[in-house]
């Protein structure tokens, strides 16, 4: 798997953009590739996300201006690296004009997989239609999947996502009727003001255990440290279960696409 290129796109902000492409897409790819980092390209000139991860060893942040450029041609520099890259697209006018440079530069055809991410309410759900739409327009081969993001284990997906499965889904085409679940949880936030994602702090080692009992042992700490040290233990642990059973589902769910 080399020189693989995933664009996640959707003009409406908010539905999980940055976290698909820095928690699920840029650890894939370094997944594949012996950990090496990932290219995280950002374009989007309201908001630059993905450089709180700033302290990850699997994602290389690289902000993208949207105006003012030669749009074109970085997107050309970009789609030709022989590199792993995940394309982040900021909402509004940066899809438009991302998309209409895509297209000039006709090299959607290098894609190896445009990712649209939605959130549970109506106007995600449209707004991921029209750029379906669009996507098809241009290129009828790229696959293409959808993320259900922030989603709430303790509710029904098809409740929850009710929009999505009878909107959306009953109007693609047969081959692309597939989704990525992505759930909702605080290891994300957590994982975010560490600095890393979620899969690599679920290899963190620090013995948190072990650390409270040294301090109350001691007596060095204040209630309110050893109160974050446990919280943060119970958050390590909790990402461990999110690599096991989100992360790595949709990783071999991601890696059977690209390779059909």
């Amino acid at each position: 798997m080399k020189n693989k290129k995933i664009v996640v796109i959707n003009n409406k902000g908010g539905v999980g953009k940055t976290t698909s492409s820095n928690e699920l897409f840029a650890p894939f790819l370094s997944f594949e590739n012996d950990m090496k980092p990932t290219m995280v390209y950002e374009f989007d000139e309201e908001n630059l996300n993905g450089a709180k991860y700033n302290k990850s060893s699997c994602i290389k942040f690289s902000p993208q201006k949207i105006t003012n450029c030669d749009l074109e041609n970085n997107i050309i520099d970009i789609l030709l690296e022989d590199s792993y890259a995940v394309i982040d697209i900021g909402a509004n006018k940066s899809t438009t004009y991302f998309l209409e440079a895509l297209e000039k530069s006709a090299l959607d055809q290098v894609l190896s997989l445009v990712a649209i991410p939605i959130s549970d309410g109506e106007q995600d759900t449209m707004n991921a239609k029209k750029i379906y739409r669009k996507i098809r327009t241009m290129n009828d081969e790229v696959p293409i999947v959808f993320i259900l993001s922030r989603y709430s284990p303790h509710r029904e997906l098809e409740y929850q996502f009710d929009y999505f499965f009878e909107l959306l889904l009953p109007f693609v085409e047969g081959k692309d009727k597939q989704w990525i679940v992505l759930n909702d949880s605080d290891t994300i936030k957590f994982a975010r003001r560490e600095g890393k994602t979620v899969f690599e702090l679920s290899y963190d080692k620090t013995d948190y255990k072990a650390i409270i009992k040294n301090a109350l042992k001691k007596k060095k700490k204040s209630n309110d440290e050893i109160k974050i040290m446990s919280r943060k233990n119970k958050l390590l642990q909790e990402t461990i279960k999110y690599r096991k059973d989100v992360l790595i589902p949709a990783f071999n769910k991601i890696r059977e696409i690209i390779l059909k």
